[in-house]
């Protein structure tokens, strides 16, 4: 090949490469105007995405449920354990030690409150009926634990914390004592404040928490519960002695309300963000309600409201959609709860108001995750 065709096949490859190179900068800097999500009717529909709730167990089924448990039977002679009318039951005479049930997944998070329902009959007065926090899972948090202790006085019961401690860390003991009522049983708390490392102990009485002594320091890493019972240390029973029953129900382990909030999202039915932007470097993201010019996704407000229709908290955010509801003002003493979800425009419902149903422990908890679809 010539010098001259040489120079021509190059000169019409170069030519070739240049409109190639022209034509996808002019592709790239061609603007199409973006699809969004056109709000017609508002809020239509609210599905869970994450409970919240690190552990619950309502004994339901006919049996422990072994995924959830470590079934701890020191005395197999003299205590008998089993799940009936909806109630974990031991029944048990004479000295016992450590008999119940043990969490096996231990949670290396700290703040949590751990509640549950427990009664107990014990004419002897010398078997306690315990519910514990501990952070004993041997391979990762020293067994340092606080347990509350409730045992039968007849027509009241006496409330105590013990606990497991470093020698360096002092508690003196100071029980309550409540009137058994008219009502089966109380329900109990152990609450976790990270921020002091305390565990402090809690019984509903009367529509209020009354606390047991005062809160414990608790050094550890991780916590679970146990439900249990055993004698009075340094009391000696003979093997028809102390016969009693104790039961417990709605054993539960969830986030505390005075430091989490609940997370509701804005989403389309195909469950992508309900706002958009008109380019990648717009702010803040916007909304298009139907019949009406694009406006800011912060003009939406998002409201928790009680299940017949008191205002917990509400938020406004330009975060895409996402908000954070608070619950540290809220007057529940105990979650799950049944509440409503509602979308607000201008002083105006947008949608319907959406129910979150409590259905034995399911509802809704602190740090729980609630889609709302927009339609």
């Amino acid at each position: 090949m010539s010098y001259r065709q040489n120079c021509m096949m190059f000169g019409t490859t170069v030519s070739w490469s240049l409109s190639l190179i022209l034509e996808a900068l002019q592709g790239a800097t061609t603007v199409t105007s973006p699809s969004h999500h056109t709000i017609q009717h508002g809020a239509a529909e609210i599905r869970q995405r994450d409970p919240g709730v690190h552990f619950r167990d309502g004994f339901d089924g006919s049996a422990v449920d072994e995924k959830l448990w470590r079934i701890w039977h020191t005395n197999k002679d003299a205590v008998r354990m089993t799940v009936e009318d909806g109630h974990f039951v031991i029944r048990a005479k004479g000295q016992v030690a450590h008999n119940g049930l043990w969490q096996l997944n231990a949670s290396k998070y700290k703040d949590l409150a751990l509640v549950g329902w427990m009664d107990f009959r014990d004419p002897s007065g010398h078997q306690n009926c315990i519910i514990h926090f501990c952070g004993g899972d041997k391979l990762r948090s020293p067994d340092h634990w606080v347990d509350l202790a409730m045992v039968d006085r007849g027509d009241h019961v006496d409330f105590t914390l013990h606990c497991a401690l470093p020698r360096e860390i002092g508690y003196e003991k100071k029980p309550l004592t409540l009137a058994r009522g008219d009502d089966a049983g109380f329900v109990v708390k152990l609450d976790m404040d990270p921020s002091s490392n305390t565990c402090s102990g809690w019984v509903l009485d009367g529509g209020r928490w009354v606390a047991v002594g005062d809160p414990v320091m608790l050094p550890l890493r991780t916590v679970h519960n146990e439900i249990k019972i055993r004698s009075t240390p340094g009391l000696s029973l003979g093997d028809d002695e102390g016969q009693c029953e104790a039961r417990f129900d709605d054993v539960r382990i969830y986030p505390r309300p005075e430091t989490h909030h609940v997370m509701v999202r804005l989403v389309t039915p195909e469950g992508e963000h309900v706002s958009f932007k008109e380019h990648p470097r717009s702010w803040p993201p916007q909304i298009h309600v139907e019949g009406q010019a694009p406006r800011e996704l912060g003009d939406l407000e998002v409201q928790l409201l009680t299940a017949d229709g008191e205002l917990v908290s509400a938020s406004r955010s330009d975060h895409f959609g996402d908000y954070l509801l608070p619950l540290k003002d809220a007057e529940w003493l105990v979650y799950p709860v049944a509440a409503r979800i509602r979308l607000m425009l201008d002083g105006k419902r947008l949608g319907d108001d959406l129910p979150i149903e409590r259905a034995g422990l399911d509802g809704l908890y602190p740090d729980s995750v609630w889609d709302v679809v927009v339609r």
